[in-house]
């Protein structure tokens, strides 16, 4: 798999000349013959969106986006006007014309300066998306912290993990550090699990909020492959190699020794407990 990753800078709210950013992103990758282009959460709309929600979300993919979609994979994230005329927070995968799955946001953000829940309706499930690659799974947002997102995902035969971020600087600490918490558990992930992980950021600042780019990809061994610049948009590009998700694991036989039985029978004693 060829990825490009794109550290767009999105127009809080207007989704036209967002949509006319993507679509020339996306012609830059398939002028150098990528297979799989990836945008940030939330790529089509901004983040900070509160009461505009819903003037911004979709209830269809972009004709544009899908007809792209016939040369190159796409991932993005966008508001969507769901089934109740609520919106989600949303991440769609696109490929030959269609939308081959989507993941709607499970663990919505509400502390600081995020407060999803008064936006967004909540996601219901972790789901893999079949593609010409391989089973992958999209995460949003803060969702790359919650170990059972992860390793379900994993359980369920994932080798490619996006997280697609909308990662803010919050004016604490070196901006060299910034966001390295994201890296410890992206690397943990790809160890334990190994997969894949690849972290797609935005740039720009939106409403106060510096977004700090730095997108990577993680390979199979927790080694870092590739990341973009802090705090600029750019873009990078990576090659993913099935046969390292074959050799970390040989190494590193931590996935295969997994016990789901054992996983379900504790967590279904914890919640009788609970009760």
């Amino acid at each position: 798999m060829k990825l490009y990753i794109d550290q767009i800078k999105p127009k809080l709210g207007n989704r036209a000349y967002n949509l006319e950013t993507m679509l020339q992103v996306i012609d830059r990758a398939i002028d150098e013959k990528n297979e799989v282009v990836v945008f940030p959460e939330l790529s089509l709309t901004g983040h900070s969106l509160e009461d505009i929600a819903f003037e911004v979300g979709i209830d269809k993919v972009p004709q544009e986006l899908l007809e792209k979609s016939k040369e190159i994979d796409i991932i993005f994230g966008a508001v969507e006007i769901g089934e109740e005329d609520y919106p989600y927070n949303t991440a769609y995968y696109l490929s030959e014309g269609k939308v081959l799955g989507k993941h709607r946001k499970v663990y919505l953000s509400d502390y600081g300066y995020s407060t999803e829940s008064r936006c967004f309706m909540k996601g219901n499930s972790f789901d893999v998306i079949e593609t010409k690659f391989g089973k992958i799974g999209i995460l949003l947002g803060d969702e790359i912290y919650h170990q059972s997102a992860q390793y379900i995902l994993a359980q369920k035969g994932v080798k490619y993990l996006f997280n697609l971020i909308n990662g803010v600087w919050t004016l604490k600490g070196d901006k060299e550090n910034v966001g390295s918490n994201t890296k410890l558990v992206a690397k943990a992930n790809s160890v334990m699990n190994g997969i894949f992980t690849i972290v797609a950021n935005r740039a720009g600042v939106e409403d106060g909020l510096a977004f700090y780019g730095n997108s990577f990809v993680v390979s199979p061994d927790g080694n870092i492959c590739i990341e973009g610049e802090y705090f600029k948009e750019g873009n990078i590009t990576c090659n993913l190699d099935e046969g390292e998700i074959r050799r970390a694991r040989t190494k590193y036989p931590f996935f295969k020794s997994e016990d789901r039985r054992l996983t379900v029978c504790e967590v279904l004693s914890l919640e009788k407990k609970s009760k």
